[in-house]
């Protein structure tokens, strides 16, 4: 299906190959036509095995709305001018440091260890994007590796980068859950005072809805496990994510204390929440992106109930399987494990200083 790793030939990160040169390879700027875009999603579905292909729709509403002041530059790694490679560089939310930027490289699994001209493949893509953040402010290069990529971690530890993190990525079955073992988990939080609420039951009975869900979203993603501090978001900002197209607001389930409602609180602070998202164009597949509890409302088993009452929605609505990524150290791992989340794969996420000139 590929080309003979060991007869390709050798070309500068970023310029095309001449005609002259067998088995040509090349690294250049991503062109958003559909054959390129198909192409992107195969290489995306052959690297990600365990997750729901993205669609041509979602991909191509992805780049029409991509956030241009995060810097995105996707480009591609072509054999022949068959596209075996894809990434993206672009500066990342989730990183609470302002000289940092990240990239991502999918690969066709069987080329990961492609040399060309007698390089690794992973050192023209890694020249490729330093070539493209050249001119600005970068201390840090970071990116996300699969744990079952052991050319490319391999790689990354004998050229300078450094492991920070590792998520467990996991899945439920959501049809063959079995609630027997927890009968009664969400009868008690409700009889301790907790109510459970979609959001967009919130959104139309809780004036305070977003300011309460803002609140509470900063101080359990403050708790997350991670080398840095979580990334500042506002209140406007948090309500346009909530409200972006792809979002499903009515997946998120929000536990509300109705022993502390008030003239300031109205219904209730927000005690935990889960933000669960379907996957666009895979609805069956719910993704969560968050789940905490907040510190006063901890230890009360408002983690478990909160859980299967989201369980017990996506059951209603079809759901197949929901989806989640927990850093190993972080306490709703074990929830998760207990509910019988599997494990698929480990994230490793690496970072490599660079020398400021």
């Amino acid at each position: 299906m590929f080309p003979n790793r060991e007869t390709v030939s050798g070309a500068k990160p970023g310029r095309h190959v001449r005609k002259g040169d067998c088995m040509g390879f090349d690294i250049r700027e991503f062109e958003p036509i559909d054959e390129e875009c198909r192409a992107w999603l195969a290489v995306g579905a052959a690297y990600v095995p365990d997750r729901p292909p993205d669609t041509l729709a979602h991909f191509r509403a992805r780049l029409a709305t991509g956030s241009k002041d995060r810097f995105p530059h996707l480009f591609v790694a072509t054999m022949d001018t068959k596209v075996v490679g894809c990434g993206q560089v672009y500066k990342p939310t989730w990183i609470g440091i302002q000289d940092c930027m990240t990239y991502d490289f999918m690969l066709y699994p069987a080329l990961e260890n492609l040399m060309v001209g007698g390089q690794a493949i992973h050192s023209l893509v890694e020249a490729y994007v330093l070539k493209q953040i050249e001119g600005l402010e970068v201390g840090v290069l970071s990116l996300k590796v699969r744990d079952d990529r052991p050319v490319r971690v391999d790689w990354l530890e004998a050229n300078g980068y450094v492991c920070l993190q590792r998520d467990l990525n996991s899945a439920l079955d959501v049809q063959g859950f079995d609630f027997d073992p927890w009968v009664g988990r969400i009868q008690a939080a409700e009889e301790a005072g907790f109510a459970f609420h979609n959001l967009p039951s919130l959104m139309q009975n809780d004036p305070k809805w977003c300011f309460k869900l803002h609140r509470a979203w900063l101080e359990v993603d403050t708790d997350v496990p991670r080398p840095y501090g979580p990334p500042s978001i506002t209140e406007a900002d948090f309500d346009t994510m909530l409200r972006k197209s792809g979002a499903s607001p009515d997946t998120w389930m929000i536990a509300v204390d109705r022993t502390e409602s008030n003239e300031a609180e109205g219904c209730g602070p927000y005690a935990a929440f889960t933000a669960a998202n379907r996957i666009p164009g895979t609805p069956t597949v719910w993704d969560i992106r968050l789940t905490g509890v907040r510190r006063a409302w901890r230890r009360r088993g408002l983690a478990i109930a909160l859980k299967l009452k989201s369980i017990e929605q996506a059951r209603r609505e079809g759901a197949t399987m929901i989806v989640t990524g927990n850093e190993e150290r972080n306490p709703m791992l074990a929830i998760n494990q207990r509910l019988g989340f599997v494990p698929k794969v480990t994230i490793l996420q690496y970072e490599k200083r660079l020398v400021v000139s």
